[in-house]
């Protein structure tokens, strides 16, 4: 089951896209519903006809195949989060609903899973080519959490800087220039003020280059990265009239 209400996260440092509905229809292109309401599929209370596994759709006369994780003891009386984690460019399915290129098990779907304690449905689509065309995005608003590293030799800063700035114009968000660390291998986060309901933006910088996994204190990928943990709590902010467990600590 999912709400209508959508959150967009996009860490440029992988070209990573995370999108999270709770309770309600399908994703579709309207704006979203106030995160006080919370509307219940047609599925709601019907015996589920999925299980976790690999499936294959047609969509636009080609296969497609996804992976799907239903959480453990799945109650078809209750609302779940729905996130769809996609691949990097060159990256797969597998590789996101495992986790194997940072530490297998515990960074599966990007180290929500773990996070979830099985109250959110995992989808992981595979691209075409292990990859996502992307035309430009859009204008409307959509709730936005942009992760981007200082040293991103693949998509400088300054792009991250200018994606973030695009959803801070299409939320109506207060604009400034946030703090970033600098030398440091730290982060700092910034929630911007100001933003239309339901939209939220906030900025997350951190002392390092293209990686997906950063930690504080020392370089490179590691299992005990901080980002889950700011990605689950953005999730998180977003409760359905059925709010989901929270998560077990906030980070991996």
């Amino acid at each position: 089951m999912m709400t209508r209400t959508r959150l967009l996260l996009w860490p440029a440092l992988v070209a990573v896209l995370l999108v999270l509905g709770m309770g309600g229809t399908a994703l579709g292109r309207t704006a979203a519903a106030p995160v006080s309401t919370a509307a219940a599929s047609p599925g709601c209370g019907k015996a589920p006809t999925l299980t976790s596994g690999t499936y294959t759709i047609q969509s636009g006369g080609k296969n497609r195949s996804f992976i799907l994780r239903i959480p453990d003891g799945y109650d078809r009386n209750r609302a779940y989060r729905l996130i769809f984690g996609f691949h990097w460019l060159g990256g797969t399915s597998t590789d996101v609903s495992t986790g194997r290129t940072v530490e297998t098990g515990t960074w599966a779907y990007y180290g929500l899973q773990r996070l979830a304690d099985n109250s959110a449905i995992f989808v992981a689509p595979q691209g075409l080519n292990n990859g996502w065309a992307n035309s430009g995005g859009g204008t409307q608003p959509i709730a936005y959490l942009g992760v981007h590293g200082l040293r991103d030799s693949v998509l400088g800063i300054s792009g991250g800087r200018a994606m973030r700035d695009t959803f801070v114009r299409n939320n109506g968000c207060t604009p400034q220039n946030p703090p970033e660390p600098e030398g440091s291998l730290t982060h700092r986060v910034t929630t911007y003020s100001g933003c239309s309901a339901g939209h939220p933006v906030a900025w997350a910088a951190f002392d390092e280059g293209h990686i997906a996994a950063p930690q504080d204190g020392a370089p490179g990928d590691s299992g005990r990265t901080w980002l889950p943990g700011e990605v689950w709590k953005f999730f998180t902010q977003f409760q359905a009239s059925d709010p989901s467990p929270s998560a077990r600590g906030t980070a991996v």
